[in-house]
């Protein structure tokens, strides 16, 4: 996240370089001067063409590519055409990843860039965010699969990158404190009383922004570090035994360590013995009360296809809106029924077929009016 919060400095650094040369090379000419009216329109331009598509979407959609189909018909080749490749080395390199959890950084970064459109004027800026949208879905989607079909057994016994993504986020809200600092001040109108070319020059408004980004950035901290926690509950442990929790997980004490499951299986010949844990191997151990292995893989499930798959979540995402809708529909008729005094019913008195009623409110606006009940058709 580091490096690429570095690069992604240096580069705005060198789009805002060429925005101003490109801005002081049109003021030669009339007509580009016509063209390219102020820096801000030219800055504007230039990140716009670099945050889409270069920056948050072309990534996500050659990272599938690099990091999955690319490595696995590499891998593939150089094990059938290597016959010095052991058993143990070819699964390695077939070996899915661990997931990662670098898309804090990533979110933080995009966030950031599309912030900084605010302080550029342009009737374009929902165009930015619908584009940031889709982005974000583009790599929802991904991450999905990724974590489903791609990744190996991972564990986060912490929030400690929850946490760092929340510290994370203080900067892009900070950007958004200094463009209101900014609109607030005069915004577009305030930048058009300024010289052509001093949009860049130091002034009062910037050292405004800049105190406001600075006083945010402090603010969020405190409250991030003070505050938030009055509101986190302690987290109470469950008082599991080793048998417990040794039937759930594969890796426990004894079959993590290599040199115990070695002397389980050559020196106190156990049968059967401790298999040293390897994500993908659970099917392996067996139980053996008397030397505390307790964990058997449950019976084998086909893995459902990629098509299956899909079509399994959009059948579920389909339940989940019609039975939403449902209860909608039912709590709506009920705040409804009250309030109109009656319930809808149907009748085929008119002679062209069937038409709605409402027999209450018509009982009692003719008991309202006659003093006495309607009598039954």
């Amino acid at each position: 996240t580091f490096a690429v919060s570095l690069n992604t400095v240096l580069d705005v650094g060198l789009i805002t370089l060429l925005a101003h040369r490109f801005q002081q090379s049109s003021g030669m000419d009339e007509a580009a001067f016509i063209r390219n009216p102020s820096t801000q329109h030219a800055l504007f331009v230039q990140l716009t063409s670099y945050i889409f598509p270069g920056t948050i979407l072309l990534p996500y959609l050659v990272e599938p590519v690099t990091t999955c189909i690319a490595p696995f018909f590499l891998f593939t080749r150089l094990i059938r055409s290597r016959p010095d490749v052991t058993s143990m080395q070819a699964q390695k390199c077939l070996e899915c990843p661990p997931f990662d959890l670098n898309r804090y950084g990533d979110m933080i970064i995009n966030l950031v860039l599309c912030n900084l459109i605010f302080f550029l004027t342009s009737v374009n800026i929902w165009w930015m965010f619908v584009q940031l949208i889709v982005s974000n879905l583009i790599i929802c989607i991904w991450d999905h699969y990724r974590y489903l079909r791609y990744s190996t057994r991972t564990s986060f016994s912490t929030a400690e990158m929850d946490v760092c993504g929340q510290y994370l986020l203080v900067f892009p809200c900070a950007i958004l404190a200094g463009a209101f600092a900014f609109k607030y001040q005069g915004g577009q109108s305030m930048v058009q009383d300024w010289e052509r070319h001093t949009f860049f020059s130091v002034r009062e408004e910037w050292i405004i922004v800049v105190a406001a980004m600075l006083s945010h950035i402090v603010v969020h901290s405190l409250i991030l570090q003070f505050v938030i926690p009055m509101f986190v509950g302690k987290f109470e442990t469950t008082p599991f035994t080793y048998e417990q929790a040794a039937k759930i997980s594969s890796c426990a004490w004894f079959n993590a360590n290599p040199v115990q499951t070695l002397r389980s299986i050559h020196y106190f010949c156990h049968e059967p013995p401790h298999i040293f844990d390897y994500a993908g191997k659970g099917h392996l151990h067996k139980v053996n009360r008397e030397i505390h292995a307790y964990y058997e893989a449950p019976d084998f499930a086909p893995e459902k296809s990629l098509v299956q798959d899909i079509m399994a979540e959009v059948q579920d995402a389909t339940e989940r809106a019609t039975t939403m809708i449902k209860h909608a529909s039912e709590r709506l008729t009920e705040d409804l029924s009250p309030r109109m005094g009656a319930t809808f019913s149907w009748s085929p008195r008119r002679s062209r077929g069937w038409s709605p009623r409402l027999d209450t409110y018509e009982e009692r606006r003719f008991s309202d009016i006659t003093g006495r009940r309607r009598p039954e058709a």
